[in-house]
């Protein structure tokens, strides 16, 4: 994990940052014997709470993509409108789950390391 985190900071920088959505998301996942290690590694990011503003946002990516037929999971929509809102690149390995045309992806992102060893970092 800490080959990992060295992974982020080398292509973002210092200032990490995520979604308290995604941070349920992550903790939902894990497994037992991981559970020290992940929150530790989700301890060294900024923790961003949903806020109004991103629930007006993620609601209005939602009638936006439900009026086109397309129903979208409300965990994506309100990392989107986290990254929206706070005007930052949203790093993913799943960026089809975001079709939102009004945010930006970082172009690589480093794959979490299975077994403690990192991966190559995936480029769309």
């Amino acid at each position: 994990m800490v080959q990992f985190y060295n992974q982020l900071v080398e292509s973002f920088g210092q200032n990490l940052a995520v979604s308290v959505v995604t941070v349920y998301e992550v903790l939902a996942g894990m497994r037992p014997e991981e559970e020290q290690r992940t929150k530790e590694f989700l301890g060294k990011l900024k923790c961003l709470p949903v806020t109004e503003e991103i629930a007006e946002k993620a609601a209005e990516y939602y009638r936006a993509f439900r009026a086109k037929g397309q129903t979208l999971h409300i965990a994506d929509l309100l990392i989107a409108a986290t990254a929206f809102c706070h005007e930052l690149p949203l790093a993913t390995l799943n960026q089809d789950d975001f079709p939102m045309t009004d945010i930006t992806f970082w172009q690589k992102v480093p794959s979490p390391p299975p077994n403690g060893k990192p991966r190559r970092a995936m480029s769309p």
